[in-house]
């Protein structure tokens, strides 16, 4: 099947590179990587997808060196998807990060987009940094893409940055992004006093606009057992 993904058809050489990933033929890995260079776009993307479900750490860098020099739209949104997949699997997702972030450094503005969703994904402190300054991009594209990554991290790091762009964006769809994420990041289990986590979510109730959001608040307060969470939720019966 290998050999045969090398001198077949293109349509048919992506059928067999999917056929490899099927199989977990790992053991085709160099196979699958010399495909990311083939001068037929579907033969690159198959090869994408089987990276995705058989390469390690070992690939990352050529699954992001994939996703930064591509100009096609449907093989840039493959390697996204094989770059997740990767680092969702790996045991290091400190190392992930950082290859990542190198990745960003030699992106285009059009690629620069996925790699900051990525790192929205990974989290950690060097990662918060770039897509913070990534959210005060002049490109609205690349901004937009920061806010993603932020309403996507994986932990509490990013609430005050939420927060402000749930408070003060100009754009419905930011605001709205980043004040669900806020509540889901404040949701999630800490050390943090139950006080200060029911005036965070009090907070976020100030700044909700729509009824759906305020709904999406009241929700988490039933997670917090502590009386004034039962009190911010009766100050909403009277709400209309």
């Amino acid at each position: 099947i290998a050999a045969a993904s090398k001198v077949a058809h293109p349509r048919i050489r992506a059928e067999l590179l999917g056929v490899l990933a099927s199989r977990n033929a790992t053991e085709a890995l160099d196979v699958i990587l010399e495909a990311l260079r083939d001068a037929d776009e579907a033969v690159r993307v198959a090869a994408l997808g089987a990276l995705g479900q058989l390469g390690g750490d070992d690939v990352l860098e050529r699954a992001l060196e994939s996703l930064v020099s591509s100009h096609s739209p449907r093989e840039r949104a493959a390697a996204e998807k094989a770059v997740g997949t990767i680092c969702a699997r790996s045991p290091d997702k400190p190392r992930c990060a950082r290859v990542t972030l190198a990745a960003l450094e030699k992106a285009p503005p059009a690629a620069r987009g996925p790699v900051l969703r990525q790192l929205g994904r990974l989290g950690g402190p060097k990662a918060l940094e770039a897509v913070r300054a990534a959210a005060k991009d002049s490109n609205v594209t690349i901004q937009d893409a920061a806010v993603r990554a932020l309403a996507d991290w994986p932990d509490a790091s990013v609430a005050d940055d939420l927060f402000e762009i749930a408070r003060s964006s100009p754009r419905e769809t930011h605001r709205v992004l980043a004040l669900r994420a806020y509540v889901r990041v404040v949701s999630l289990a800490s050390d943090r006093p139950a006080e200060r986590t029911l005036q965070m979510l009090q907070d976020a109730m100030a700044v909700a606009r729509r009824p759906e959001d305020k709904k999406f608040v009241l929700a988490a307060l039933a997670g917090v057992p502590h009386r004034r969470a039962l009190e911010i939720a009766e100050s909403a019966l009277d709400d209309a």
